[in-house]
């Protein structure tokens, strides 16, 4: 049986945002690949790369938090 191990620490500061980019470029994506509009799809490259953006952010955080603890 498949245990989660939750001992580890992840960042979770702004989790629910990410998760809403990383489903808006998604659905961009896949609706200019599908409709081939290819503004579509460098607005979904933009969503992607601001989530990708967002969560370095928060794991450096979460980094220079427990530093300073």
């Amino acid at each position: 049986m498949l245990r989660l191990d939750r001992s580890g620490d992840r960042p979770v500061r702004f989790l629910e945002w990410r998760i809403r980019l990383f489903g808006a470029g998604a659905i961009l994506a896949v609706f200019g690949i599908g409709a081939d509009v290819e503004l579509l799809r460098w607005a979904a490259f933009a969503v992607l790369a601001a989530a990708a953006v967002m969560s370095l952010v928060a794991a450096r955080a979460d980094v220079d938090d427990s530093v300073e603890d």
